[in-house]
């Protein structure tokens, strides 16, 4: 999809931006359905052979007027992927605002038209399309190279306690048997130049040299062999990035607000850092709870995404 719409004359002159989100699993831990264009994978068995395509779902989006996606096919052959979103690129560069900047997304159109009717035009505007199938080359990517097992001398845990917590909190299995991955807890998503440097040295010495930025603003590493989880814990606490509770009621999401924000009319980063304080010294038992999320926005344009959890701070006036 990058590689084929990147640079495309095809979508140059868009009224405004279009979003396209993959998830990797029915989960959908990339909010499909606040995109423009989401893609859930899917695998059914047709006459013995495996079939692989995506569950679609159109025009969904936050802001000041947050619009749920709709579901457009529960099941789209993987070859289908790139011209039906083509088509709607097309249909959206057509037809979208150009005039009123904050109308201009894909979810207002589709508003305006009925979204009976904004699939019609992309269904007339896909037989008009040059590659009317587009095979994908499940091969044509950069795989995380596997790291080598490291050397690693015996160490004692730093803080026991701690060490439990992180252990039920920010570490899960990976698929890849015999390897874990870190979720790493960074408050409001601030993390220091030269903490940065501390971790990717301890990433290339126990983990991938592969950090991932997390949809909550925290990080990722993976491959990371079972018994360097507690040298790993070590480093990490020293650097105060082994702080448990990773995408729990303690893990706050806040947009920058008044910090930098010209929009922002409330310091969303002081009240997460607060409300973070106060949890751990007043509700220490929440590290554990995944039911109650928290996130905060310093406006009403949702860049926090305080529209899609239990408990939502929204700035106004």
């Amino acid at each position: 999809m990058f590689n084929y719409f990147l640079r495309n004359p095809i979508c140059q002159e868009l009224g405004r931006k279009f979003k396209i989100a993959f998830s990797s699993s029915e989960k959908d831990s990339a909010y499909t359905f606040i995109h423009d264009l989401g893609f859930i994978p899917k695998i059914k068995i047709a006459n013995g052979l495996e079939k692989r395509g995506f569950k679609v779902v159109l025009g969904g989006g936050l802001g000041a007027q947050p619009f749920l996606a709709h579901p457009v096919f529960d099941f789209l052959d993987e070859d289908q992927v790139i011209p039906f979103t083509e088509a709607c690129l097309r249909i959206f560069d057509r037809f979208g605002e150009r005039a009123k900047r904050h109308k201009a997304r894909l979810k207002y159109l589709i508003n305006d038209l009925g979204i009976e009717e904004f699939l019609t035009l992309v269904s007339l505007e896909r037989k008009a399309l040059k590659n009317q199938s587009v095979q994908i080359d499940r091969d044509d990517f950069e795989s995380t190279p596997v790291p080598p097992e490291p050397a690693i001398q015996r160490e004692t845990i730093s803080d026991q306690l701690k060490y439990v917590q992180w252990l039920k909190t920010n570490i899960f299995e990976q698929k890849q048997k015999g390897y874990y991955a870190v979720q790493i807890k960074l408050t409001t998503g601030d993390i220091k130049s030269e903490t940065a440097r501390s971790l990717a040295d301890l990433a290339d010495q126990y983990a991938a040299k592969d950090i991932r930025i997390t949809v909550n603003q925290g990080m990722l590493i993976k491959y990371i062999w079972g018994h360097a989880l507690i040298p790993l814990f070590n480093g990490l606490n020293k650097l105060g990035l082994a702080e448990p509770g990773f995408n729990s009621t303690f893990d706050i999401t806040a947009c920058p607000g008044t910090d930098t924000c010209n929009l922002g009319i409330a310091s969303s980063m002081g009240l997460a850092q607060e409300l973070e304080r106060m949890l751990a010294e007043d509700y220490d038992e929440l590290v554990y709870n995944n039911d109650i999320k928290i996130k905060i926005s310093g406006c009403m344009n949702a860049c926090g995404h305080h529209t899609l959890l239990t408990l939502a701070f929204m700035a106004c006036h």
